[in-house]
């Protein structure tokens, strides 16, 4: 069987490729590239010290708030928040 740091490699390798080929034609999808990416990254968590977890967690949590409030807007269903600055902003003079 092939070491998690060897397979960590090869998964790394796959997403430089599968990134710099989505790039040039645009039929290939991007979302491989991330998959590959999220693999080697597990693969290679257990030998993360704690503080790097502890800063892992904290970038996947901002990551995570980030999305929650940019994704619906980027289909046009308003977040309640960013409705209610628009009013506010209308309002002010």
């Amino acid at each position: 069987m092939m070491p998690r740091s060897v397979l960590a490699g090869l998964l790394l390798a796959l997403m430089v490729g599968s990134s710099i080929a989505s790039g040039l034609w645009p039929v290939i999808p991007s979302w491989p590239s991330g998959v590959f990416a999220w693999g080697a990254g597990l693969l290679l968590l257990s030998r993360a010290s704690r503080l790097q977890m502890i800063q892992t967690a904290a970038l996947l949590l901002v990551g995570g708030i980030i999305f929650a409030i940019f994704y619906p807007l980027s289909r046009d269903e308003h977040h309640e928040v960013v409705q209610e600055l628009a009013v506010r902003r209308q309002r002010t003079p």
